[in-house]
């Protein structure tokens, strides 16, 4: 490759760059690393080179339920720049057609969604993160765990494993006490605490790779005003203590709320989600009952209620009864409407809100 075009040459040698022309229509046929060399003598490949495994999972949804053509011609076009993202099909009840994707990371998830909005036009709202795990049954199978609908019951697998990571935090020492609580609360065990001059900390803790893939890079930034820096590498497998966190909405599951949480922060997680969304939530003419469920057991509930015309608005004295006669009246009508009605409109900006805390604007004083 020249500045004034290429030139063909039978070899190249260092400090040279080359272009070779293969004619492949897609990009996952050539890996990064990969060892070309000619038919006649083929060569063994370099070794050290590893295809990227993607670490975190999320369902990509369009906006609109017309947008998914326009979301699939874009995700093509742009794998032909990114081949590390895997994609595949997926169809919920409640969002419609979508994409399961796999990303190399948190940041790589937020890049790709930002370069689809920028590059091709397309907004997608992308559901609760998830790392893979590995479920090991009974006769042996190892089945790996993507989504909160394929993580299996306790009783039909005999080991579940989330992937861990060493995690290497260099902080100022005034605030290690405020990053050594953050770590505690993510389930993170202390391996090395020291001293890099007077001012500075190093710390290095062993954890679940689903506690640092959501908010713990910026909830760190922020505990150290922006100070402390966070590493981590990949160290092995250990036994999970995880539960799927559904969503119920008048008895009827919201799948693109699902997540993967640890059992010991269900009950807490699926109250605030149970809050939020009774907050973003519309009032109906029928109660509204949303439910967090974790085991087929409620953990947490919220009931939105029903907005009621005031039917005793023009009974000016009379007798008691004809106001009861009226309540019970409205009442019926009431329960007749409950039984008619079909899927519980949920608007986009309560997923938002649960999915994406932070990025929704509440409707204060709604109720």
């Amino acid at each position: 490759m020249r500045p004034l075009g290429p030139v063909s040459l039978p070899s190249l040698g260092p400090g040279q760059v080359g272009c070779i022309s293969f004619g492949m229509k897609a990009i996952h046929e050539a890996n990064v690393g990969d060892t070309f060399s000619s038919p006649d003598a083929p060569q063994p490949p370099l070794p050290g080179f590893r295809k990227p495994q993607p670490m975190v999972f999320a369902g990509l949804f369009p906006l609109s339920e017309a947008g998914f053509e326009e979301l699939d011609h874009a995700m093509g076009k742009f794998l032909l720049k990114d081949g590390s993202v895997t994609v595949e099909p997926e169809q919920s009840a409640t969002l419609g057609r979508g994409l399961r994707c796999g990303f190399l990371g948190m940041l790589h998830m937020e890049v790709v969604q930002q370069r689809l909005l920028q590059e091709h036009q397309v907004e997608v709202l992308v559901t609760a993160p998830t790392v893979p795990l590995q479920a090991t049954f009974p006769d042996g199978r190892v089945v790996p765990v993507l989504s909160p609908e394929a993580l299996p019951p306790i009783k039909l697998r005999s080991q579940l494993e989330e992937p861990m990571v060493l995690v290497t935090l260099l902080s100022p020492s005034e605030h290690t006490g405020a990053v050594i609580t953050l770590c505690e609360q993510c389930d993170g065990e202390q391996v090395e605490h020291t001293y890099i001059g007077t001012d500075r900390a190093m710390l290095r803790y062993r954890m679940p790779l689903a506690e640092i893939a959501t908010e713990f890079h910026d909830r760190i930034k922020t505990i150290s005003s922006g100070y402390a820096s966070v590493d981590y590498e990949d160290d092995g497998m250990r036994e999970a203590d995880v539960v799927a966190l559904s969503v119920r909405v008048n008895s009827q599951p919201i799948d693109a709320l699902a997540r993967i949480v640890r059992r010991s922060k269900a009950v807490s997680l699926g109250r605030d989600m149970c809050a939020t969304l009774a907050h973003e939530m519309d009032r109906q003419v029928y109660e509204v009952i949303i439910q967090a469920v974790v085991d087929n057991k409620i953990v947490a509930r919220e009931t939105i209620r029903a907005s009621r015309k005031n039917v005793l608005a023009k009974c000016y004295g009379g007798d008691v009864t004809r106001k009861k006669k009226l309540l019970e009246k409205q009442k019926a009508g009431k329960k007749r409407s409950a039984l008619h009605v079909g899927d519980i409109s949920i608007p986009q900006e309560a997923f938002v809100a649960v999915l994406a805390p932070g990025k929704a604007k509440g409707k204060a004083g709604k109720r």
